[in-house]
This record gives C-alpha cells, sequence and structure tokens, in this order.
C-alpha cells in the first residue's frame, strides 16, 4: 500500500471515530473499522488492528466477526515474532474463550451469518491446532485440526463458492498427505489440496493473503521456486513492507541465486525489523542469515566476518534466546564466523 492510499486511509478512520465516539455505532460504521483492522493487520500494525476490533467489540459485543478478528490478531502476531513458545498458552486460552463465545452465538445466527458463525468458529479451532501443534501437543493439536477441518466441509458443502473455508481443508490435507501418505488408507492427497489453497486465494481480504503464504511455502518446498516468487511479488506490490511475504522474496531470490538482490532485501527486511515495537527478532535474524548466505556464496570474507560477529553480539532479550529459531541462526552465524577465521581463509 503506497503512502497516499495510506494517508487517505487514515483520513477515513479519523473521521470514522469522530462520527463514532459519544454515539451509537451502526452495521455500516462498525464494518469500516473491521475492515481498517484488516488492512493494519496487513501492514503489521498489530496494536491499532486490536484498537479497532476493541471499539466494535464495546458497542457490539456479540459482533461475531469481531470476536474472531480479535483472536486472527493475536494468533497472527505470534506466527510472525514465532514467539508461540513463549505466549502460546496465553493465546490458547484466549481462543478457547472465543470459540465458546462463537458456539453459544452458532444457533442465534440466520442465513449467511450462520455460515459465517460456523467459518469463524473452525478458524479458531484451526487456530487453536496451529499453536498446540507448535508448542509441542501434537494429540490436541490433530484433534482441534480434524474438528476445523469438520466444520470447513459443512461450509462447502452449503456452499461450495464459500472459497475461505478451503484454505484449512488444503493445509490439513497437504500437512497430514506430506507426513503419512504412506498409509493405505490415507493415501496421497497433496496435489488436491494444493488446489484448494489456490481456491482460497480467491477468497475475500484478507483470507487470500493467508492462502498467498500458506501456498507460497508449499511451493519453496516442492521446489517450485519461480512460483512462489511471482505469488509472494504480487502481494508485495500492495503491501511493499509486509515482512512475512518479503522473507519469502527473500527466499525465493536467493534459491535463484540473484545473490546481489537477495542482498538488497535482506537489508530491507533487517532494518524494518529494527523499526518494529517490539524488535522482530524472527525477521531480523532471517535477514542477517540471508545476507550471511549471499556473502558465503559470493566468497566475501570480510562481509562474512562483520556480519556474523554484529549477529553474535546482538542484545537478544533471554527469553527470545530460547526459542529454537533464534539458536539455529546463531550457530548459523557462529559456524559461517568459524570458516572465515580458519587459516583457509
Amino acid at each position: 500500500m503506497n503512502k497516499s492510499n495510506f494517508a487517505f486511509l487514515n483520513s477515513v478512520i479519523v473521521l470514522s471515530i469522530c462520527s463514532i465516539q459519544g454515539s451509537e455505532l451502526g452495521f455500516a460504521k462498525a464494518t469500516v473499522l473491521l475492515d481498517s483492522a484488516k488492512t493494519y493487520l496487513m501492514t503489521q500494525d498489530y496494536r491499532k488492528a486490536e484498537r479497532f476490533v476493541n471499539m466494535v467489540l464495546d458497542k457490539q459485543s456479540e459482533r461475531i466477526e469481531a470476536l474472531y478478528l480479535r483472536c486472527v490478531i493475536k494468533q497472527t502476531e505470534m506466527l510472525d515474532y514465532e514467539s508461540y513458545s513463549i505466549y502460546g498458552e496465553d493465546f490458547l486460552k484466549f481462543a478457547d474463550t472465543v470459540s465458546r463465545e462463537l458456539r453459544y452465538l452458532l444457533p442465534l445466527e440466520k442465513g449467511r451469518d450462520s455460515l459465517k458463525c460456523l467459518f469463524y468458529l473452525g478458524g479458531t479451532l484451526g487456530g487453536i491446532g496451529i499453536i498446540q501443534a507448535k508448542i509441542g501437543n501434537w494429540p490436541f493439536g490433530v484433534r482441534n485440526a480434524m474438528a476445523s477441518v469438520s466444520l470447513f466441509k459443512q461450509i462447502i458443502k452449503i456452499d461450495p463458492e464459500f472459497n475461505a473455508a478451503y484454505l484449512g481443508i488444503g493445509i490439513f490435507n497437504y500437512y497430514l498427505s506430506d507426513n503419512f501418505k504412506w498409509l493405505p488408507f490415507f493415501g496421497d492427497k497433496r496435489e488436491v489440496a494444493i488446489q484448494q489453497i489456490r481456491l482460497a486465494t480467491m477468497a475475500p481480504f484478507p483470507f487470500n493473503f493467508a492462502a498467498c503464504n500458506s501456498l507460497c511455502w508449499i511451493l519453496i518446498s516442492r521446489g517450485l521456486i519461480k512460483t512462489a516468487d511471482s505469488v509472494a511479488t504480487q502481494v508485495l506490490i500492495k503491501y511493499p513492507d509486509n515482512t512475512t511475504f518479503l522473507r519469502i522474496k527473500v527466499r525465493t531470490v536467493l534459491g535463484n541465486n540473484h545473490l546481489e538482490e537477495a542482498i538488497n532485501l535482506a537489508r530491507k527486511l533487517i532494518d524494518l525489523s529494527k523499526k518494529r515495537s517490539p524488535e522482530n527478532w524472527s525477521d531480523m535474524l532471517s535477514g542477517y542469515q540471508a545476507l550471511l548466505m549471499s556473502f558465503d556464496k559470493l566468497g566475501q570474507k570480510k562481509e562474512c566476518l562483520d556480519t556474523s560477529a554484529k549477529v553474535l553480539a546482538l542484545d537478544i532479550p533471554g527469553q527470545f534466546k530460547k526459542i529454537q529459531y533464534v539458536k539455529k541462526h546463531l550457530k548459523y552465524a557462529a559456524e559461517i564466523r568459524k570458516k572465515y577465521l580458519s587459516d583457509k581463509f
């Protein structure tokens, strides 16, 4: 999103807030606030996204989309920072509360709203399953993922064009097939799963971008680097500072051996991560690793030594040092430094 469009968005938001304060919040005004929250979700300004969702819930406590979005914001932020080992348990308690609220409201909704509520419940259960798996609770993670997929299948049965529901089904089918395709009763559903995820990329905003993210990583894992690069590039045209897709772009550019471009993108990723509040150590260390990989491939000893020293000197908070990806990136920096300090270099 370019600066002029973002300035216009802020003007609309300010006018909306002014018109809401001291008055009842109608459906249209609430929709404007929720749409703004979704945009801030994509620009990774989670506090503003939460603020607008909470403004809706303060006036309309049973607005199902707002209940779900509040959960999505927390989950997205945690996955963005890869901080689920720190905040995962708190999120699970919060998401469980949201799921119970949605279960209560589901019989009260009618028509299309009933279908949306079913989707939000499925999405919440899917989010619970993802975080449970991330923190090592695989049995409960799979159970909640299966419950989520069951709800998504109900939605598709009623409305086959409810594209957002295909994402959860596709992810479940792909990763289950990838790990258990050898089982005779399950089979390999990965190609079908990819088509399901592609359908989800045509879902309404912001679910389409969530599908694009999942699709990119699957394509990369299958060696389809150029296709993944194309998907990430299209998102970055609209949201050039979105670090989720910038990380994918860095990965694909490295995969294509476009090392100078990888260096420039990695530096941008590092700069953006330092400007975030709080700093995003996940993005920063990913950026530094991309720099080191590029310098190493180019045989640039000084750059490798300088950058690895900078990484190893980072003042990383203690709780983040315990995270697996942090340990992995620090180990890689130490290995590169050791390599270029050896006599043969």
